[in-house]
């Protein structure tokens, strides 16, 4: 059963085509949009889900010493094993393997570039990891009947930031006023806050004690 800030962040995300969702780790933002997405399916035979993540570099967690190192698939499925853990949660695991690269899609950003993205829910995570171009022409493959949910935490980079990323924050900029105000019709913006992490109370003071930087 979703959260509080969970229901509150589903009806932002319904009644708006485009959602920005900002939250710290753990607050079960990824969850939500996946809940989303699963219900639209389950319902609309028509629907796709597309979900897109960056496969970005972190420390040693190099993309070439991932396994499967001549296979594409292989080397990016550590990165969406959780995210289908979740997709099978919620609609099981035969009709997920059943509509995989059918109507259930993942996919990184160099992939995603080339295609309209029609009548499905789209979902953007790690934002934050993104360089804005990289959002910018994202968000330009939106098509008719879609839904799109944009997931990160504009706090938080973990990966070192010598390429100008954390689009999350700068779309922020650019679509909503300084008091969280959208400037557009259709795109909303929603910040889980700090009590919503679901982690164990001592995350929050870890999350407090960076905050104050």
């Amino acid at each position: 059963k979703p959260s509080i800030y969970q229901q509150e962040c589903l009806e932002v995300i319904e009644q708006n085509k485009i959602t920005f969702v900002d939250s710290y780790a753990g607050t079960g933002k990824t969850s939500i949009a996946l809940y989303y997405a699963c219900r639209e399916y389950l319902t609309d035979l028509r629907k796709k889900i597309i979900f897109v993540r960056t496969p970005a570099e972190m420390g040693g967690d190099k993309i070439g010493f991932l396994p499967g190192e001549a296979n594409l698939t292989d080397k990016l499925g550590p990165h969406f094993e959780s995210t289908k853990s979740l997709i099978i949660d919620f609609i099981g695991k035969n009709k997920f393997e059943a509509d995989l690269d059918k109507r259930i899609f993942f996919t990184i950003p160099n992939f995603a570039l080339g295609h309209t993205r029609e009548d499905c829910i789209y979902i953007i995570d790690e934002s934050q990891l993104l360089q804005p171009l990289i959002l910018k022409l994202l968000l330009e493959r939106i098509g008719s009947y879609t839904k799109t949910i944009v997931l990160g935490s504009s706090g938080q980079l973990y990966a070192d930031d010598k390429q100008n990323r954390n689009a999350l924050r700068d779309a922020l900029n650019r679509f909503f006023d300084e008091d969280g105000y959208s400037k557009y019709d259709n795109i909303a913006y929603y910040k889980f806050p700090i009590e919503a992490v679901m982690r164990d109370d001592v995350v929050k003071d870890v999350i407090r004690a960076y905050d104050n930087d």
